[in-house]
């Protein structure tokens, strides 16, 4: 009887079902497509430092280094003397002119750091890898003359080779190096790499690891903002996309919500009459929360769709390229179905439990949850550790806060609604606001 009673307001009602799976839809495409644009730019950004150094958190320098200093401090590591390091491993990093242009050189041992170039994309024609070979960015491609193993993402002018190659190439002793760089463990590791795969480039406002994360007798340590001031820079920006990345989510988790708020609304009609002809409200709300979950999983699958085209679209819109092509990757998915299902399941099951209830519950001042709100606020805009993260986390309490005192305003407007004047539909409308709050508290 209540699927009968469901389908036949569904097919009186075609244009406020379609309009509920489009709504949602538009929030899964907000998510794709901004996700798949901040994950393009995240990977540009990062490209101001050389992959090969940007797996390294510290570097450290000392006057007249060579290789003996070298194999000397990796003794060290490796009889357990550093334990807060998981790598080391000696650098070149000069530069050099190049037919007529400057170069930056840098030489790796490519035993130990091949890996980091495994991703790098072959050039037409040489697919097999050269030990005296170089990895160059695109606008060296026809300036060496080594052979050239790939082409990497890197600052235009870049060179990446062998640590012999890049000796002769800037004639330097067999002994010469530049520096080391080591990676010092870090708790937030897990959380970074977990955050930058669900926001690309929000592990930028978590804490860094700074100079004073390990000492050394004998050696000068910088951490790898001092040694490269482009990162830092380009962190900043990774943190503000991802940020707003964050923002559409949750905007586009409100116009879901909101999805679930009218659509209850135009059907709770037939729930109270089958209520009174005696179904269980129990009954009516699996049937709704049923009817929630399978829109939300068909606007997932067109938002994935639209959200790709829509990436594809923006962003060769703004840099002017045709053939742009976004993969989804299994964290867009992810979170295009969570967001769907998840808020159709948990805001629908909220709602028809707010809609059971004959009043509007009376406002009460949580005076806990305000001086949370405004301890959080207080610590974010002081604490000058807090970086990045401290300006959103305020920025984030204050809309809280704000979102917060939105129903509770127009519930005390609702006694004064009367006293409005002017055209007979202007105020028929701001009655129908200050009586339905939870339609505009979103």
């Amino acid at each position: 009887m209540i699927a009968l009673a469901l389908l036949r307001f569904l097919r009186r009602t075609p244009w406020s079902t379609l309009m509920a799976l489009v709504g949602v839809a538009l929030g899964v495409t907000s998510i794709v497509s901004v996700h798949l644009i901040s994950a393009s730019i995240a990977r540009q950004l990062d490209g101001l430092v050389p992959q090969t150094l940007a797996g390294y958190t510290h570097f450290l320098h000392r006057e007249g280094f060579s290789a003996d200093d070298y194999f000397a401090l990796r003794r060290s590591w490796r009889s357990g003397l550093l334990p807060t390091v998981t790598r080391i491993a000696p650098f070149i990093d000069e530069t050099v002119e190049l037919d007529a242009r400057v170069v930056r050189v840098i030489g790796i041992d490519l035993v130990s750091n091949f890996s980091d170039l495994a991703d790098a994309r072959a050039v037409a024609g040489e697919s097999e890898f050269d030990w005296q070979g170089v990895w160059v960015d695109a606008s060296l491609v026809d300036v060496v003359t080594q052979p050239v193993n790939g082409v990497i993402e890197a600052g235009q002018g870049t060179l990446v080779s062998d640590i012999s190659v890049a000796q002769d190439l800037l004639d330097f002793k067999p002994q010469q190096l530049s520096y080391v760089g080591i990676n010092v463990t870090s708790p937030w590791a897990g959380i970074k790499r977990t955050a930058d795969k669900l926001l690309p480039g929000f592990s930028a406002g978590l804490p860094q690891t700074g100079e004073d994360a390990i000492s050394i007798d004998g050696w000068q340590v910088t951490s790898i903002a001092q040694q490269h001031p482009a990162n830092q820079f380009g962190k900043s920006v990774l943190f503000n996309i991802s940020a707003l990345g964050l923002l559409a989510m949750l905007v586009a988790w409100f116009v879901m919500y909101q999805v679930a708020v009218s659509w209850l609304r135009r059907l709770w009609p037939v729930f109270t009459r089958l209520h009174v002809l005696g179904v269980q409200w129990q009954a009516l709300r699996n049937y709704f929360l049923g009817a929630m979950l399978l829109l939300g999983g068909l606007a997932a699958l067109l938002g994935l769709v639209c959200g790709q085209k829509l990436a594809q679209w923006l962003y060769g819109l703004a840099t002017s390229q045709s053939d742009i092509s976004f993969e989804l990757q299994v964290e867009v998915v992810a979170k295009a179905f969570v967001s769907a299902l998840g808020v159709s399941l948990l805001g629908g099951a909220w709602e028809f439990r707010q809609a059971q209830q004959a009043a509007l519950p009376i406002f009460k001042r949580r005076i806990l949850l305000w001086l949370v709100l405004a301890a959080l606020a207080i610590f974010g805009i002081v604490a000058e550790s807090s970086g990045l993260m401290g300006g959103f986390i305020s920025i984030a309490v204050l809309s809280v806060a704000t979102a917060l005192l939105a129903a509770p305003l127009l519930q005390w407007m609702r006694g004064r609604a009367h006293r409005l004047g002017g055209p007979y539909l202007a105020r028929l409308s701001v009655r129908e606001a200050v009586w339905y709050p939870r339609d505009l508290a979103v």
